[in-house]
């Protein structure tokens, strides 16, 4: 599903690879550049979406069949965000994955510490980077994880918080929720092929040379 040729596009060089969207079936073969489609060019692994882990070609994901909570952390004097449990439920169907938000856990320092099984939403400390990855039980499948937030955040900061506790990296599109510096609030097409890839479903975007 890919060539070995680049293309130049706004963004810089892109390979001339084309990716499954999330719910539409995979494409007979790659267009060359002179017969894409006007718009962005086609999905990119670095552009559109990156992955926190890899196992070989493809992205360490979460283990099917299996519930994950989300859970908030006891801490004094701090408020779960009030778009928590809506953000959850639409993860939930982006993924695939049986995400449900659960009772508050205990206190946690990092993603190794949380309970296997579980995502933890917590405030930041002082001075802290607030991209919390995902924790990998081994290099089979992710199983728990840890969504660190600055005060006050918005809904577009909790959607990008939680993509990295899900598993996904930054993206270098503008238009991304896991761009570094994005204040959109709607996941794009990128954002949406990169979670999908991490549960059950059938995406398993091909990342090798990418």
């Amino acid at each position: 599903m890919r060539s070995r040729r680049t293309s130049t596009g706004p963004l810089g060089r892109y390979p001339d690879v084309t990716l499954r969207t999330a719910g539409k079936p995979a494409p007979p073969a790659p267009l060359p550049p002179t017969l894409w489609p006007a718009g962005p060019p086609p999905m990119a692994h670095g552009v559109d979406f990156t992955f926190t882990r890899c196992h070989g070609r493809h992205p360490v994901r979460w283990r099917s069949g299996r519930p994950v909570t989300v859970r908030p952390a006891e801490s004094a004097g701090w408020t779960p965000p009030a778009d928590l449990d809506e953000v959850v439920a639409e993860l939930s169907l982006l993924t695939r994955i049986d995400l449900q938000p659960a009772a508050p856990h205990p206190p946690v320092a990092r993603a190794v510490d949380v309970t296997s099984g579980s995502i933890v939403v917590r405030p930041a400390a002082a001075g802290e980077d607030c991209c919390a990855l995902s924790a990998a039980h081994g290099d089979a499948y992710l199983d728990r994880g840890l969504c660190v937030l600055t005060p006050y955040a918005t809904v577009a900061h909790l959607r990008h918080q939680l993509g990295h506790a899900l598993g996904l990296g930054h993206a270098l599109r503008a238009g991304a929720v896991m761009h570094p510096s994005s204040a959109t609030e709607s996941f794009g097409s990128g954002d949406r092929h990169g979670l999908a890839a991490l549960g059950p479903g059938v995406t398993r975007p091909d990342i090798r040379k990418l």
